[in-house]
């Protein structure tokens, strides 16, 4: 919101012209709930809820993978160091 607020073709002017002050401008509680903030429409609205619900679940299965993915990788790093310093065992368990 505060991105929209001060692009320059979003709430820009509005911030500017309500500033008060000359060396350090600034805006009052009062100033700040007058603000019109413009939103789009309710269609519009439920279709970026409805995309950033995807998103947010595609990034739950990546996490999912992931951690998936760093067990797998702990058990074969486990299993490699324990081949590699016991091969005696190794070669008992094999014959």
């Amino acid at each position: 919101m505060l991105l929209c607020l001060m692009a320059d073709t979003g709430g820009r002017e509005e911030l500017v012209a309500r500033a008060y002050g000359a060396g350090k401008p600034g805006l009052n509680l009062e100033n700040l709930r007058s603000l019109s903030i413009p939103l789009p429409p309710l269609a519009e609205q439920h279709r970026i809820v409805s995309r950033v619900d995807e998103l947010m679940a595609l990034c739950d299965r990546l996490e999912a993978a992931l951690s998936t993915a760093d067990t797998t990788r702990a058990r074969l790093l486990e299993a490699l160091l324990h081949e590699a310093l016991a091969p005696e065992s190794m070669a008992q368990e094999a014959a």
